[in-house]
């Protein structure tokens, strides 16, 4: 994940490989303040229905609420260390409805 500051709004460009090998790149913005996510073009197979509410608690500290159809089905929180590694926990249900509950831990990009 990169994060780049552009005017008033944070850029994430989310860039990977599928399980089939498949190169995988999607772009979001938010408002420095919090606010809703929006998708930069395509979005993640499975997320187009999803509204994403972002919650600002400091520059290094932010958590996203996804609703579908008003309800909220999972809360993500990030945070970003000093060193510029991230941790992300995410609690509720994936786009197919299985239960999620994970820890990810990102090093910084070089």
């Amino acid at each position: 994940m990169v994060v780049t500051v552009v005017g008033d709004q944070q850029e994430l460009t989310l860039i990977g490989t599928g399980a089939n090998g498949e190169t995988l790149s999607y772009k979001y913005a938010r408002p420095l303040g919090g606010g809703v996510l929006k998708a930069a073009g395509p979005v993640a197979p499975g997320f187009a229905d999803r509204t994403n509410v972002v919650t600002v608690i400091d520059s290094s500290d932010f958590y996203v609420t996804v609703m579908v159809d008003g309800k909220q089905v999972a809360l993500q929180h990030y945070v970003i260390s000093k060193d510029g590694k991230m941790r992300l926990t995410i609690k509720g249900k994936n786009p197919q409805g299985t239960p999620v509950d994970e820890l990810l831990v990102y090093d910084k990009s070089r």
